[in-house]
This record gives C-alpha cells, structure tokens and sequence, in this order.
C-alpha cells in the first residue's frame, strides 16, 4: 500500500490518493482543478479511475474539486451530503452514508471512520484505512484526538498526521484574534506539540513512516514541525517527512 498526497495547505487544498495493488481511493478532494489534472496526469491515472472518494468535511479546502468526481462513490455523512447539495448543487453520481466507527469494504480496502472535532457545520471525520495486513491513520482537521480514537489509530503502519500550527508563531501573528482562538480551540486544528504528543501515544513496533500535513504556511514550517517530532525518542527509528504545500509527496511501500 502506498500514498500521494497531493496538495496539503488550506491555501492550496487538502487530497490524498490511497492505492493498493492498481486500485484507488481518494481522501478530500480539494486540491484546485487544474492543479488536481496535471497530478493525475502525471500520474498516468485517469480521473475516471478513481472510484470511491472519501470526505472528511464541507470546507472549502477539501472539496473544491469535488464536481471532478461525479463518476466516484463518494462516502460522507448524510448531513454532510444534504449540506452539498444544497450549497453546492454537486451532482455526484452515488453517495453512501457512513457511520462513525462502523467499518465498510470497498473492494480489497477496509475503512473506519472516525470522528474528529472540527468546527464544520456537519461530522467531520478522520479514516482508518486497512488492506492487507497494512493500516494507514489519516487524521486532519481537528482541534483535539478523542480519547475514543486511540484504540483505532494505534500500531498503524503510516501514519498521514495534520501538524497544523506552532503555537507561539500562532498568538504572534497578525491574525485575527477570532481566528487565532479558533485555530487554538478544541474544534480547531493540532499543534505542533498536540501532533506529537498524539503521535507518541499510538505508534507501535509496525509503524514505518509519519507524513505530517496540513501545516500552515503563515504560522508553521517544516523544520519546525519536525524538530518538536524529535524532541521524542520514540519517533527515532520511524521515518518523518513533511507534505509539501503543493507539489506531490509519496509516502508507503516504494
């Protein structure tokens, strides 16, 4: 099993392409349009090809190309489609409803949804990917981890871990204080420390590899985000790499 993330920024969209053994699923799809088909055609896969497309929540960020998928299945909460389409007028081909923590098959993939505090109008979710013998956590969007989810994240083999923000870059910067409490708020998004003290509490003997994405790009930075990881033993042997804004970053079996 491997990824791409293929944008990862709230400026320039939040997609991740799951494949295992030539067959796909895409997490969000908010990379912008034309950005999103020169990835796939660079990456010799047809926009068709994609099947089933998993959504976390409404922001704009994670479904601005939605419409490119109207071919896929695409799996989110009712509320959450009843929402797109009313806002939206997405006409996507078939939608599935999914329940928190209720895992469903999508050919050889196993998925989880779990649920993250996000501030959303609807559930916003994060997913346990499974195929086998591998389990991929991806965890984005969300102010704090629910105790309830460790259990799910644990021993994963790739972890795909939002790392959003450096505290102190946060409160100092120009933003608004609305925003900035916000960001900080338990509907928010991880900090840097929150990302890795999460982390440090589920990695286990078959975890391989740690993608942080998410990271802002006015209050975070890749040596940042990697120097609090490393202030914790535990990460030594696991690789860590961070997504790029907006350029393709590969992750899992090579």
């Amino acid at each position: 099993m491997k990824y791409y993330v293929l944008s990862s920024s709230s400026k320039k969209g939040n997609s991740t392409l799951i494949e295992s053994n030539g067959k796909y699923l895409l997490i969000d799809a908010g990379t912008k349009k034309e950005k999103l088909k020169d990835i796939f055609n660079n990456l010799k896969i047809s926009l068709k090809d994609i099947p089933y497309v998993l959504l976390t929540h409404e922001h704009t960020d994670h479904i601005y190309s939605l419409d490119l998928f109207k071919y896929s299945s695409v799996f989110t909460s009712q509320r959450l489609f009843n929402y797109l389409s009313s806002k939206t007028h997405l006409a996507l081909a078939n939608f599935i409803d999914v329940k928190p923590y209720v895992p469903f098959y999508l050919e050889d993939f196993k998925v989880t949804p779990i649920l993250n505090s996000h501030d959303g109008k609807n559930q916003s979710f994060g997913f346990i990917i499974e195929v086998e013998n591998m389990k991929i956590s991806y965890v984005s969007d969300t102010g704090y981890i629910p105790t309830r989810n460790y259990a799910y994240l644990n021993d994963s083999d790739y972890y795909i871990f939002e790392s959003n923000h450096d505290i102190k870059m946060l409160i100092n910067s120009k933003r608004p204080h609305e925003l900035i409490a916000r960001i900080l708020s338990d509907t928010g998004h991880l900090s840097n420390l929150a990302a890795a003290d999460a982390l440090e509490n589920v990695v286990g003997t078959k975890t391989k590899e740690i993608t942080l994405i998410h990271l802002s790009e006015d209050c975070n930075n890749a040596d940042m985000a990697l120097k609090e990881i490393k202030k914790h033993p535990i990460f030594d042997n696991i690789k860590v790499q961070v997504a790029n804004y907006d350029e393709v970053t590969l992750g899992g079996q090579r």
